[in-house]
C-alpha cells in the first residue's frame, strides 16, 4: 500500500471508516514520525503491526472500537513519546504488564474507555510522565496505590478538563496545536507537551 513512499514524516488515515489493518502494512515504510489512525472502526490490531516503526514518535488510535490491547501491541515502538487510545472500548482483560513500557513513552491517554477496569503493575515504563483516565472506571489513586501501576513521579488526570479534548498525538513535536487554549496548558493537562508555552 505504501510502496514508493519515501521517508514520510507522518501518515494520516483518520476518519476513513477503516475496520481492519493487514499484518505487515507498515513494513518497509522507512522512518515515520507520526501515525494518525483515529476516528476509524478498528476493533483489533494484528500482532507486530507496529514492529517496523521503531522511530515513530506519536501514535493516535483514539475513537476506534479497540477492545483489547495485548501486551506486545506497541513493543516495536522504541522512540514513541505519546500514545492515544482514548475513546475506545478497551476492557477485557484490561491493560497488561509491559503494554506501555516503551523506553521513551511519556504520555498515554486511556481517557473515555468506560469499560476499562484494570491496569496491571508494570503496564507503564519508568519514562511515563502523565496518563489520562478521565471517563474510565479507573482512578489515579487506584493506579498509584493498590494496583501499583503508576510509576513514581508520573502525573495522572482522572477528572476535569483534560479528558479526551486534546489527544497526545501532537505531544512534544515542536508544533503548537491549532486548538491551543491556555486553560489546558497546565502541568496537570500537559496536553501539548509544552509546545504551546
Amino acid at each position: 500500500v505504501f510502496d514508493g513512499l519515501r521517508n514520510p514524516r507522518s501518515i494520516r488515515l483518520e476518519h476513513n471508516k477503516i475496520a481492519e489493518l493487514p499484518p505487515g502494512l507498515f513494513d518497509g515504510i522507512g522512518p515515520l514520525g507520526y501515525l494518525y489512525l483515529g476516528y476509524n472502526r478498528l476493533e483489533e490490531l494484528p500482532p507486530g503491526l507496529f514492529d517496523a516503526l521503531g522511530g515513530l514518535r506519536a501514535l493516535d488510535l483514539r475513537s476506534n472500537r479497540l477492545r483489547h490491547l495485548p501486551s506486545e501491541t506497541f513493543r516495536g515502538l522504541q522512540r514513541v513519546t505519546g500514545i492515544d487510545v482514548s475513546a475506545n472500548n478497551i476492557s477485557h482483560p484490561g491493560i497488561g504488564a509491559g503494554t506501555f513500557a516503551n523506553p521513551d513513552l511519556a504520555f498515554v491517554s486511556l481517557a473515555q474507555n468506560p469499560t476499562l477496569r484494570s491496569v496491571e503493575a508494570g503496564a507503564f515504563g519508568e519514562s511515563l510522565e502523565h496518563v489520562w483516565l478521565t471517563g474510565s472506571n479507573l482512578t489515579c489513586t487506584r493506579l498509584a496505590g493498590a494496583d501499583g501501576a503508576l510509576p513514581p513521579g508520573a502525573g495522572c488526570a482522572d477528572e476535569g478538563v483534560c479528558g479526551g479534548v486534546f489527544g497526545v498525538a501532537r505531544l512534544g513535536n515542536g508544533v503548537c496545536s491549532e486548538k491551543w487554549d491556555p486553560r489546558y496548558n497546565t502541568a496537570e493537562c500537559l496536553w501539548d507537551g509544552g509546545d504551546c508555552a
